[in-house]
Order: C-alpha cells, then sequence, then structure tokens
C-alpha cells in the first residue's frame, strides 16, 4: 500500500485544536508507547526516559503528544499532555504544546519525579488517509496537472494544515458520537461549518516567492461529510 509522501498535520496540531478531547479521540489501540516507569531526572526536567521502552524503535517522533500521569501526585490529575521534540537514545525530549522548545513550566517539579505512567496515542492513519485526500482534490503531487505540483513546491502549506486538522477531527468525532444531544454534535457542526467555509477559500501558491504559478483551489472539493 503507498501512502503519501507527506502529511499535513501532526498529533500537536490535532491536540492544540481538540484539547482534552485528544487522548479519547485516539482508538486505545492506536498507542506509540506506554509505560509505568517514566523517569525524569534533575538534571533535565523536559527529557523523558523509561528502562523498558525504547522511543526510537517504537517510531516516537517529533510532533507526536505524550500523555503524562503519576500514581501519587494530584498535580497530574487525569493527565496532561506534551508535545515531543525531539527523540534519541536517552528518551524523549518533551515541550508544552504550542510553546517553542522549553517554553512554559516543565513537565515535573525540581527534583525530577519517576513511576510516571505514560503512554502516546496516535491519529497517524487518520492523517494520512485525510492527506490523500486533500492532494486528490486539489490535485498535488498530480503528474496529469502539472510535474511540479508537488507538497516540496508549496510556498505555503498553512491553510492545508488547519483545513486536515478540521477534516481529521470532523471524521473522529463522528465516529465517536453516541448521542445526538451530546456535546460531541455541536462540535460535529462546528468543525463542518469551518470546512464548508475554509476549503474554497484555500488558494495553493507555488515556488520560493509563491508566484511560480498562477493561484490554485480544488477540484470538484466536495462537502466532506
Amino acid at each position: 500500500m503507498a501512502y503519501v509522501s507527506t502529511v499535513y498535520c501532526t498529533d500537536e496540531d490535532l491536540a492544540v485544536r481538540a484539547t482534552g478531547d485528544f487522548p479519547i479521540l485516539c482508538p486505545p489501540w492506536q498507542n506509540l508507547a506506554s509505560g509505568s516507569d517514566g523517569m525524569v531526572d534533575a538534571s533535565n526536567l523536559w527529557l523523558l526516559s523509561s528502562p523498558t521502552v525504547d522511543f526510537e524503535a517504537a517510531e516516537v517522533a517529533a510532533g507526536n503528544v505524550v500523555k503524562l500521569t503519576h500514581r501519587t501526585i494530584n498535580r497530574y490529575g487525569s493527565g496532561f499532555l506534551y508535545a515531543v521534540e525531539s527523540v534519541s537514545s536517552s528518551g524523549v525530549t518533551l515541550r508544552n504544546i504550542g510553546l517553542p522548545s522549553m517554553g512554559g513550566a516543565p513537565p515535573v517539579p525540581i527534583g525530577g519525579m519517576t513511576s510516571i505512567v505514560f503512554e502516546v496515542p496516535h491519529l497517524r492513519g487518520q492523517i494520512e488517509e485525510v492527506s490523500y485526500r486533500i492532494n486528490r482534490d486539489y490535485r498535488i503531487e498530480d503528474a496529469l496537472i502539472d510535474p511540479d505540483r508537488e507538497v516540496a513546491d508549496l510556498y505555503d502549506v498553512r491553510e492545508l494544515r488547519e483545513l486536515c486538522v478540521l477534516m481529521v477531527l470532523h471524521q473522529r468525532y463522528t465516529i465517536e458520537n453516541r448521542s445526538e444531544g451530546s456535546d460531541y454534535k455541536a462540535k460535529i457542526d462546528l468543525l463542518q461549518k469551518e470546512i464548508d467555509e475554509l476549503s474554497p477559500r484555500v488558494r495553493l501558491r507555488w515556488g520560493p516567492t509563491g508566484d511560480d504559478a498562477p493561484p490554485g483551489n480544488a477540484f470538484g472539493m466536495r462537502t466532506y461529510r
């Protein structure tokens, strides 16, 4: 099965928009890594390590989201979410979601912590699927239209990132919705409204200065239901 070469959003992008819903929207079997022996040393309060989990082998990567909880400290409550900054043989370097490296308070107090429960839920498959649909509808990487219409040639992908986030969340909220009168129903309707408003406005600009070709839009973009 062929996969798209570039996806338009990350789990972090989804968590920025979905806030506390992100772990719930991830199917429980979509988990890159988990354990109850996480450690953060006092020498680096942003580095999560585990003696039993190889994060690199588990393909945890920048842009993933890590959920941390602790059995004894109420500060964590039901868990805090952090973005993955980088992964190495030493563990996972974290940062606060939506902030630059080391922005805001670190995940644990000064002094470090052990016995941290962690998991890395993800929506990698759903993001890839929606990215494929965007490529299809906007004829990106379509050699029959133009051999230069590749993701690398796009001047700015921010609108496509926003569209990808909206579409993935719409799909997941719809699947997880259990009641017509639920909070999810209101979110589904809002996401659909935003998709309908954004998709016709997206203009693809090409080249390093954005003017290598006339701006493009969707080819037969249909309402996403």
